[in-house]
């Protein structure tokens, strides 16, 4: 009976292998790629991550036995290094780190994610990127040519279609978008892929930062860049029906938040 009971908890673990795809620019390294001089100001920085994000990481990673891949477009030859301190200097969860070896391949991320599937073969991908570029795209790309898969796609909205420059890309159809690791949680929750204690504990570390954070700030460890223009974001359901006050203070300031263009002068 022992052995029956552990083979099942066993077939269980192997049929729901669960795989991260994470971008790293403006996904969890606060980059604002859109604007040229900040891309390259902060192109060597290893502090400028988004609060709240390894901890995410983490946390599924610790309820699903998640195998992580960051995956980014940076070149490898220039980026390698600052990629990897950044990741490791910031308490990231171990992962192999993909950058372009061809600087010119316009397939790097669609062809890394192919590869990722044939080696991985696992039931779930979870695609975690951001609006600046072409995430939406190439990640609709992923769940079309594995319709099999069950894909969950989650968007940072760094900066909104309303802007007069440095204009975000469109959410793909099933994409959802995000400004706090919460909301990614809460909405993996529903998956049992996050539990509900460790949703507590993300929403204790987070909130009270987010709150407290000076707004003006560009670069460094931040919940919300003041560069960000997240006007397009639309809060999920999970996040609006959320009972506990911690909740409902972080509801209000996304509110607030993403109801203007950010307070940087250029922005505004």
């Amino acid at each position: 009976m022992k052995f029956l009971i552990s083979f099942l908890f066993l077939s269980c673990l192997v049929q729901a292998k669960v795989v991260v795809v994470s971008d790293i620019d403006d996904t969890i390294k606060v980059s604002n790629v859109l604007d040229k001089s900040s891309a390259i100001e902060n192109s060597n920085r290893t502090d400028n991550i988004f609060y709240g994000m390894p901890e995410l990481y983490h946390a599924i990673q610790q309820t699903t036995g998640a195998k992580l891949f960051y995956l980014s477009n940076a070149p490898k030859g220039l980026m390698s290094y600052y990629h990897r301190q950044l990741l490791t200097q910031n308490n990231f969860p171990e992962g192999t780190l993909l950058l372009r070896g061809n600087v010119l391949s316009k397939t790097h991320k669609i062809k890394s994610i192919r590869e990722i599937v044939k080696n991985e073969n696992p039931t779930t991908l979870i695609l975690i990127g951001d609006n600046g570029e072409h995430d939406p795209e190439v990640y609709a790309q992923a769940k079309k040519e594995f319709p099999s898969l069950k894909i969950h796609t989650y968007i940072r909205m760094a900066y909104s279609q309303l802007s007069e420059e440095d204009q975000g890309t469109v959410l793909q159809q099933g994409q959802i978008g995000f400004v706090t690791p919460i909301e990614i949680a809460l909405s993996l929750s529903e998956n049992s892929f996050v539990t509900d204690e460790q949703i507590n504990l993300l929403e204790a570390h987070f909130v009270p930062f987010a709150m407290n954070q000076q707004p003006e700030l560009m670069t460094g460890t931040l919940a919300f860049p003041a560069w960000q223009d997240c006007r397009d974001h639309s809060v999920p359901d999970s996040l609006l029906q959320r009972q506990t006050d911690l909740g409902q203070h972080l509801l209000a300031h996304i509110l607030l938040r993403c109801s203007v263009a950010g307070i940087d002068p250029d922005i505004r």
